[in-house]
């Protein structure tokens, strides 16, 4: 898959995607090469200790999700606001979140409100 298009998914700029990606790369759970069809693009593979990273990361929403106060109609419907305040801001609409990190931010507050002065002080 290509930066733009995984950028696209998760919400995320160029910028904010290539320091993640350099860091994947160091650790050895992704490659990044160049695309031989158009070299303006770079393309990015999940390598095997990836892919055994990525078993592992499928338990993470579950255990975040152990630490909220909501029921599991509430976290739906929180799921669901969120990804509409990110569609907004991919339209570019008025009184859209400013950022990715404040949507992010406004996540980790709603599921983990005890630790809201950690993840304020960790987010940008």
């Amino acid at each position: 898959m290509n930066v733009k298009a995984m950028g696209d998914i998760l919400y995320l700029d160029s910028g904010t995607m290539t320091p993640v990606l350099k860091k994947l790369e160091s650790k050895r759970f992704i490659t990044r090469r160049r695309s031989t069809a158009d070299e303006r693009n770079l393309v990015v593979t999940i390598t095997e200790a990836g892919e055994l990273l990525k078993e592992k990361a499928v338990a993470v929403p579950a255990e975040i999700a152990k630490c909220s106060n909501l029921e599991p109609e509430e976290a739906a419907m929180l799921y669901r606001i969120l990804y509409k305040m990110l569609e907004k801001r991919t339209r570019n609409e008025k009184n859209a979140p400013v950022t990715f990190s404040q949507v992010r931010l406004c996540i980790f507050s709603c599921l983990l409100p005890e630790k809201n002065r950690i993840w304020t002080a960790l987010l940008p």
